[in-house]
């Protein structure tokens, strides 16, 4: 998300009150990664998929 927008900024702060509401009811402690994708929402999809895959060929 470009977190250099308005949009995006307000976006950041409605994940991060979901991922904090989430965390109180399941009593969870997940973390919201964001980068600012700088307007290249291609690019940023790839990045986040791959780091997805990274993630769970680690578990």
């Amino acid at each position: 998300m470009d977190i250099t927008s308005r949009a995006g900024k307000e976006a950041r702060v409605a994940m991060e009150m979901a991922i904090h509401d989430f965390n109180a009811k399941m009593g969870r402690n997940y973390t919201l990664h964001t980068r600012n994708s700088k307007g290249k929402i291609v690019r940023a999809i790839r990045k986040g998929l791959s780091w997805l895959v990274n993630k769970f060929q680690q578990s």
